[in-house]
């Protein structure tokens, strides 16, 4: 059956950690990484507070591998993917939601190893590797 929606996501942010290799029933693996993204928030004084938020990302196949081989703590991704509804039972029994990003598309910014403190600004970052592939499912 052919659906008329659409949804899909676009982000820029930091690597928190080295990426998280899993495997999974079939033999194939996958990798999650975490990224934050801040952004400011004007408080009742009218002063601006950064607020970060991180999230998790999950790739397969062939993007699983070149995020297990390219992606370090400190790398600078531009993340293109899908956002997944995953509905699970808690330990208390209570219904919940998780929100998950499923990744399509991933280019390394810059590494960690080539990031100094001036290095916030996109004006003269350069798309240093990318992968692109289709999720799955």
């Amino acid at each position: 059956m052919f659906s008329n929606t659409f949804l899909k996501v676009f982000f820029l942010g930091w690597v928190g950690a080295d990426p998280t290799i899993k495997g999974s029933v079939d033999d194939k693996f996958f990798v999650t990484i975490s990224v934050a993204n801040s952004y400011n928030i004007k408080d009742k004084e009218g002063h601006f507070n950064k607020k970060t938020d991180w999230y998790n990302v999950t790739f397969y196949g062939k993007s699983a591998e070149f995020v297990a081989h390219n992606i370090i703590k400190g790398s600078y991704v531009f993340i293109e993917g899908t956002i997944r509804i995953d509905k699970f039972k808690s330990n208390d029994g209570i219904e919940r939601n998780a929100v998950k990003i499923l990744g399509s598309s991933i280019n390394l910014l810059k590494n960690k190893s080539k990031v100094t403190e001036n290095d916030t600004q996109l004006d003269d970052v350069e798309f240093e590797e990318s992968f692109n592939e289709k999720t799955p499912f």
